[in-house]
């Protein structure tokens, strides 16, 4: 088709969108369209939800209770507990207490607590302060040994006295800084064992709790991913973090053996090290063979006679929960437009914040085949230089402590750096189709209908509308949280509820993101919006999927590739292609939530035609999927 027949296919399409809009048929098939398509997404977000709860509690096996307790100062701490049918007052059941790392929180052990409670093991799973729903640190209350300790001391305490629980069968169970907790845990309360998943040396800690931990004679399973470090490495780093193993039968001095085990479950002096294959740090959740080994070493340390429901340590369900919680991510992600279109057609004050699809501008040609290209080369540009040196390890551990979510700002920085380089591809726009067809800001979709100026009054609306939309969206989480004690929640992101209290903490990194969304908009929405087909839901849908694809495709190549060859040990890993100034591996919910931000500001604005929501709503969105969950620690 030439250019000139496009265009007038183009014009036409502009010109019957805009007719529809007015006119009283359009107007009903509008609003029909859109109640349909808000209960297809409820109905596919509450099935899905029921089909998340029934794996995670075994349909009704296990109840999942969020406690509250109050710290130092009145900080609310928050632990999730997972109780199976079996453990009662009459039949208290062993108990498994999970502490996270730096920057996860509660429900990061969630894959670990699907598996223990089927088993019939009560699983407690804490939020350390500032982590989750607990509270944020305080100038008295700072980040050292005593705050830890005090957490999981004081929910150790509240799990030993729950009557369902036999309180001399609980292991602590940590990853990462997590095992710092979970260590000190086994040395005050002397528990039967401790699992160190990915773990630290104690002397985070001081002197008193490392020197208590070198003399613990209880099981001990420590394991590392075979990509987080050499095998040489890791025994030398666990001998020095090794709790006493004189006396347990096999040691006779000298570096440990990997895979052998040292005492024995019947002494209860049982230690044994290990590696998972092919697995990184956070993978520790993720992996069945990890997965396995904690199994397998809790069932051996209560002894197989005491586990309620034993089962097979291979025989493991988790992962099923993982990919409805990516399903319902999605679907929620669809409800989240559902609802904004449902408020902007069922209320009077916000229907003016809509306004026909604005006329189709997008690159041609060539210059659509170069943003194209940008948009695929652009995300490696910025991961490359750490966004131009301010993720560069020279400068990482300074953003951290100006910006206090630590790994969140591997994405935050991400999507600065991503939108700066957007502006170019802008820039080219503007200079060639932009001022060919003499562009304006109504052909932006910034301003109301009718209109030539950008005016507050519709920004505000449209703010009330995107606010409106989340208070429902994020009531509507807590509802399934209330429910269903759980939530939507794939490996490292997802969507939950958010504590008021910690909504002022979120507001700056939002406040930032949506800025970048307004950018991000431009190129997907204008930029590249492509000649129609002449069939709108065709249009709709192409566009989705093209700007998910340019937004997507080289994140995840660059996680996938890193972790291949991370996994197998290929020197390909530190070529100059895949050496990178930012911590690829901590991009965790990012693909996710660009997803949902960027297929859902799409179909948006093609839907109001109004950018500014696109931008608002969805950029919240993006930002709290990408940065704020599964990452949080303010």
């Amino acid at each position: 088709m030439s250019n000139a027949a496009s265009a007038e296919k183009d014009r036409q399409m502009d010109q019957r969108l805009h007719d529809e809009f007015f006119s009283e048929e359009g107007k009903a098939k509008r609003k029909k369209n859109i109640h349909r398509f808000f209960w297809i997404a409820l109905a596919l977000v509450i099935v899905l939800a029921f089909v998340n709860w029934g794996v995670v509690t075994g349909f009704g096996n296990v109840k999942i209770t969020r406690t509250t307790i109050t710290g130092p100062d009145g900080v609310p701490l928050s632990a999730l507990v997972y109780i199976p049918s079996n453990a009662t007052d009459e039949t208290p059941a062993p108990a498994i207490m999970c502490t996270h790392g730096n920057a996860g929180n509660a429900r990061n052990h969630e894959s670990w607590a699907v598996e223990f409670a089927r088993r019939g093991f009560v699983v407690m799973s804490i939020d350390q302060y500032g982590a989750g729903d607990s509270g944020q640190y305080l100038d008295s209350w700072a980040l050292n040994e005593a705050a830890m300790v005090y957490v999981a001391d004081a929910y150790y305490n509240v799990l030993a006295s729950m009557r369902n629980v036999d309180a001399s069968k609980i292991i602590p169970a940590g990853h990462s800084m997590g095992c710092c907790t979970a260590k000190a845990m086994a040395v005050k309360h002397n528990t039967l064992g401790v699992i160190n998943a990915s773990g630290m040396g104690m002397s985070f800690y001081g002197k008193e709790l490392s020197e208590a931990w070198s003399k613990y004679t209880g099981n001990v399973l420590t394991t590392n991913g075979d990509v987080e470090s050499p095998a040489e490495k890791f025994i030398a780093d666990t001998m020095k973090a090794a709790p006493a193993l004189e006396g347990r039968a096999g040691y006779s001095g000298g570096d440990i053996e990997l895979d052998k085990l040292y005492g024995s479950f019947e002494s209860g002096n049982a230690f044994y090290a290990t590696r998972d294959y092919q697995r990184i740090h956070e993978a520790a959740f993720v992996n069945q063979g990890a997965i396995e080994k904690l199994i397998w070493f809790a069932q051996e340390t209560v002894g197989q006679a005491n586990v309620p429901n034993y089962i097979e340590a291979s025989n493991q369900i988790w992962m099923y929960k993982d990919y409805v919680g990516l399903a319902g991510i999605l679907c929620f992600g669809a409800l989240i437009c559902a609802i904004a279109l449902m408020l902007i057609e069922g209320v009077p004050a916000f229907s003016s914040v809509k306004q026909p699809l604005p006329r189709n501008l997008g690159l041609r040609g060539k210059g659509f085949a170069i943003s194209a290209i940008c948009g695929i080369i652009f995300p490696w540009i910025v991961l490359k230089t750490g966004t131009f040196g301010i993720l560069t390890p020279k400068n990482k551990n300074a953003i951290r402590a100006g910006f206090n979510l630590t790994y969140a700002n591997v994405a935050f920085f991400t999507i600065i750096g991503l939108s700066v380089l957007g502006v170019l591809t802008f820039i080219l726009f503007c200079c060639i189709d932009g001022k060919k067809h003499k562009m304006t800001a109504s052909d932006l979709g910034m301003t109301a209908y009718g209109e030539k100026k950008v005016t507050f009054s519709y920004i505000w609306k449209t703010i009330l509308v995107a606010t409106a939309t989340l208070a429902i969206s994020f009531g509507l989480i807590l509802l399934q949280e209330t429910i269903t004690g759980t939530d939507f929640y794939a490996w490292f992101f997802g969507f939950k509820s958010i504590p008021l209290f910690k909504i002022p903490y979120f507001l700056p990194y939002i406040c930032i993101w949506v800025p970048c969304f307004v950018l991000s908009n431009l190129g997907n929405n204008i930029e590249r919006r492509l000649p129609t087909t002449g069939v709108e839901w065709k249009d709709t849908l192409r566009a989705i999927v093209i700007n998910v694809i340019l937004a997507e495709f080289t994140l995840v190549l660059i996680i996938a590739l890193k972790w291949h060859f991370q996994s197998v040990g290929s020197a390909a890993d530190t070529s100059f292609l895949l050496n990178f100034n930012a911590d690829t591996q901590r991009l965790w919910g990012m693909p996710a939530g660009m997803a949902v931000g960027v297929g859902g500001s799409t179909y948006l604005f093609r839907k109001t035609g109004n950018l500014w929501l696109s931008a608002i709503l969805m950029g919240t969105v993006a930002c709290l999927t990408c940065v704020l969950f599964g990452q949080l620690r303010v």
